[in-house]
């Protein structure tokens, strides 16, 4: 944070003494290395701080306050511009950062023990690292598609960008009048996310699948794109301002609400020692490289070939050309890996997220495995959902060849209590010969019919107790 705010100061002090066009370019890759190096740090904060547990509560809230943050803030730019003018923003900048400096060492002195790298949560085991090389990693089909469509929407992101700028740029030659579009259009866009991922991002993954989340973006984005393309052509500058404005908005939104929720998913059939390697190389490795490209081509673009806005929409129309298809091909991977990694017998610790469709259905194809702990995995992970099909696929459990998937299977129903399952119930206690089995059917059928269950139980005991299968 030090080195942060220090830096934007020095950056400050540049574009203070002088306005030469190398500094504001600088500006804008700064901002950029800026906003990756916070968010590390912020979220290498919030592992410190809390659990896996924790996490999956309290993740979600705190992100809204980066959303509520942005939204403030843009909507404040164009007051605070008229008092203090364009460039003082920077000094707010760093103000932030050393006002976010003394937030970290107050929370680092008030829970000295989770920075001292000391002791593991309770019930939480160290991964074995993944000792693969690097290029091993590309030569696995779905880890290259994944890379792949992540590049494209990079390369095309930062594409969209320079159109979106340039044409900014064009239309508000002052710099405060320049600013304050930019701090209302970006309190719009978190506003935006917000009411996207409250409201669209779960219900389409869910409703649709991983297809839509994978899809939708570079579709939508294809669609502006060609209206641009036509307004560019026909030299509506005004229509073309507002639909590259369009066209950025709809690329951060839906990014932040569909593709990275669907790039989340894609990590759930890796095996966990080799998921976070795999996401530090897509966000550490591939991503600044996709920059990289992306800046290469840009300047070449503008500085040598001179181009404008419309060429550049052209080359994104074909980055996306190349990411539809790409999408595609991942989504019938996904499956594929999904049903391989819920196969393993070694999956233990995989935390799969029923956020859409394809895993649910997968979880259902594989209550028939005939290895036990396959099925038994596939149950909690629709019980610890809370998914709506769990009644019946519990009944269904009940049919599983192995002795121990039914009086699992049992164990949660007595649990739950399901009223739906009372007749398979019946039906497993006049048929069972376990033991384990029979008495975890007689408490289940308690829990469900309660006193009810004495008079057609008390003869199946009688039976099964003169047989010697069953005792009480």
């Amino acid at each position: 944070m030090i080195t942060l705010s220090g830096a934007t100061g020095l950056v400050y002090l540049g574009l203070w003494i002088s306005k030469a066009r190398w500094l504001v370019t600088l500006v804008m890759i700064w901002r950029d290395v800026q906003w990756t190096l916070v968010t590390m740090e912020f979220w290498a904060v919030a592992g410190l701080l809390f659990n896996v547990r924790q996490g999956k509560r309290l993740f979600g809230l705190i992100t809204s306050g980066d959303i509520l943050a942005r939204i403030l803030c843009g909507a404040s730019i164009p007051v605070i511009v008229r008092w203090v003018g364009t460039l003082n923003l920077l000094l707010a900048a760093a103000a932030s950062l050393v006002a976010g400096l003394g937030v970290l060492l107050y929370t680092i002195r008030l829970f000295p023990a989770r920075f001292s790298g000391g002791q593991q949560e309770e019930g939480e085991t160290e991964g074995v690292q993944d000792a693969r090389p690097l290029s091993a990693l590309f030569r696995d089909r779905y880890l290259l598609l994944f890379f792949g469509i992540s590049a494209a929407a990079i390369v095309a992101s930062y594409f969209i960008d320079y159109a979106f700028y340039d044409q900014s740029e064009g239309a508000f030659k002052d710099a405060n009048r320049l600013a304050s579009f930019f701090g209302v259009f970006f309190a719009v866009t978190a506003f935006a996310q917000f009411l996207s991922s409250v409201a669209l991002s779960g219900r389409l993954l869910t409703r649709y699948g991983l297809g839509v989340g994978l899809l939708l973006l570079p579709v939508v984005l294809t669609a502006a794109v060609g209206f641009s393309i036509v307004a560019g052509h026909l030299q509506a500058a005004a229509v073309l301002l507002w639909l590259t404005v369009s066209t950025k908005l709809l690329e951060v939104v839906f990014t932040e609400s569909i593709q990275t929720p669907a790039f989340r998913i894609l990590y759930q059939p890796l095996r966990p020692q080799n998921r976070l390697r795999v996401q530090a190389v897509r966000e550490s490795i591939l991503e600044p490289i996709g920059l990289g490209i992306a800046g290469v081509f840009l300047i070449l673009f503008s500085a040598v070939l001179a181009v404008k806005t419309i060429h550049v929409l052209y080359f994104t129309m074909g980055l996306l050309a190349l990411w539809i298809p790409l999408g595609i091909l991942l989504r019938r991977d996904y499956t594929t890996q999904l049903m391989s990694a819920l196969g393993r017998k070694s999956f233990a610790g995989t935390s799969l997220s029923l956020e859409e469709e394809a895993s649910i259905k997968v979880l259902k194809r594989r209550l028939k495995d005939p290895h036990p702990d396959v099925t038994v995995y596939c149950l909690k992970t629709l019980e610890e959902s809370e998914h709506s099909s769990l009644e019946a696929c519990l009944i269904d459990a009940l049919e599983h060849p192995h002795a121990g998937v039914r009086q699992y299977a049992l164990t949660r129903i007595e649990h739950l209590a399901a009223p739906g399952a009372l007749a398979a119930v019946w039906r497993c206690l006049q048929t069972e010969a376990s033991p384990e089995v029979c008495s975890a059917a007689v408490r289940a059928a308690c829990a469900i019919a309660e006193s009810d269950a004495i008079e057609p139980v008390a003869p199946i005991w009688k039976t099964k107790t003169s047989k010697s299968v069953w005792r009480p």
